[in-house]
């Protein structure tokens, strides 16, 4: 929505898809080893690294629809709902193919979930610099995220 709203050219629209979808893939990879992590030093369940990737990816499945978040007025509480589906997904899908109880299942998705908070807390910090100026090379100017500013100050443009 922001490439759009910013008039993007194709090219470049197409160059910062990928890097967003380099940082959605290393945000991915870095859920599935922290819980791999959680399951194997906390609970001692020797499990598959491609099994906790099978469960991220499958917990993923309800994200399909965010697109519903461009909805006016509702779009974010949708996404939160969305959210909140996957959670209560990747707690389902732990407990059965990790073997948890639910107890485990839902600790360890929280200490997974506290690995990446922690992560953006720390080294997130220059990782959302360096993502930000990567798209913002791959667009071929800064991009505004603020959709009101962006629309105001197109009106003020198409005026003069």
């Amino acid at each position: 929505m922001a490439l759009f709203a910013n008039r993007v050219s194709p090219l470049r629209f197409v160059m910062s898809l990928g890097v967003s979808v380099v940082f959605f893939i290393l945000g991915y990879l870095v859920w599935v080893v922290s819980l791999w992590l959680v399951a194997d030093w906390i609970f001692n369940r020797h499990v598959s690294l491609w099994l906790a990737g099978a469960a991220v990816g499958l917990s993923y499945i309800p994200l399909i629809f965010s697109f519903l978040a461009l909805m006016p007025y509702f779009g974010y509480p949708v996404l939160r709902l969305l959210n909140v589906w996957a959670a209560v997904a990747l707690v389902n899908i732990l407990r059965f193919s990790f073997e948890f109880e639910v107890w485990q299942a839902v600790l360890c998705a929280a200490i997974g979930l506290g690995i990446i908070f922690a992560l953006r807390l720390t080294i997130g910090k220059p990782v959302l610099w360096l993502m930000r100026r990567l798209r913002n090379a791959a667009a071929g100017k800064p991009l505004q995220l603020d959709l009101a500013k962006i629309f105001y100050s197109n009106e003020a443009n198409d005026e003069e």
